[in-house]
């Protein structure tokens, strides 16, 4: 969720909150990734004693950031994943309802379908979050990774369309060469020092990501993720 720190996730807040798109009306993401190309077997996400799945490897990004676009706590609607093993899901898709009224979907996948003749050929990553409204849309690519390139696209009802990319804030610190982790850090040091970071992470609002996590795997008939008994 370090992208949380990086000034496009703002910017995207930004563009939500000063009101000119209206209301939210409804929210998509996707993340998906070639996993089987880019982890092995054995790898730590697809071991459920070590709380592997889609879900907690991918989910929290999307979740997260829906939560921070529209200030609420969503109900789970729905969850259906396709697992790889017993319990550790390769993909999971999930139907949520912000502030009671606001849909919701999210999904997340370790190994992406590929495409054509006997689906051999690998399809492009899939990494974007689209948020609706009243009177347009915002759209981000790469909301895990901005700092790595990211593209924020405004679209309004009237068809004017408009693209961003927010590398450094206009305000405070930051360079363009910044990843997501230099403004966690320099927002970690701020709050160390007595002053407002830019961003900042709550323990609630981590209390409440893990509800949401929770609640998709229960909804979705997988067992939750063990309880880690470090420091018990």
């Amino acid at each position: 969720w370090t992208a949380r720190f990086h000034p496009a996730i703002k910017k995207m807040k930004d563009i939500i909150d000063e009101g000119s798109l209206g209301e939210i009306t409804k929210m998509y993401a996707h993340f998906g990734l070639w996993g089987n190309v880019m982890f092995k077997k054995d790898d730590i996400r697809y071991d459920y004693k070590l709380g592997g799945g889609a879900l907690m490897d991918l989910g929290p990004y999307p979740i997260n950031y829906m939560r921070f676009l529209s200030a609420s706590e969503p109900t789970v609607q729905s969850a259906e994943a396709i697992c790889r093993s017993e319990n550790v899901d390769r993909r999971m898709e999930t139907e949520m309802l912000f502030r009671d009224s606001i849909p919701a979907t999210v999904i997340v996948d370790l190994s992406l379908d590929g495409w054509g003749p006997f689906k051999l050929l690998p399809q492009w990553v899939k990494i974007a979050l689209r948020v609706e409204c009243e009177k347009g849309s915002v759209e981000i690519w790469n909301y895990p990774l901005p700092s790595l390139w990211h593209s924020i696209t405004v679209k309004t009802q009237d068809g004017r369309r408009r693209v961003e990319k927010v590398y450094k804030p206009t305000q405070g610190k930051g360079e363009e060469w910044w990843s997501a982790y230099r403004y966690q850090l320099e927002s970690f040091v701020d709050k160390l020092r007595g002053r407002s970071p830019v961003a900042w992470r709550t323990a609630e609002d981590s209390i409440n990501e893990m509800r949401v996590i929770d609640a998709v795997y229960a909804k979705s008939g997988l067992a939750l993720r063990p309880t880690s008994s470090f420091g018990a």
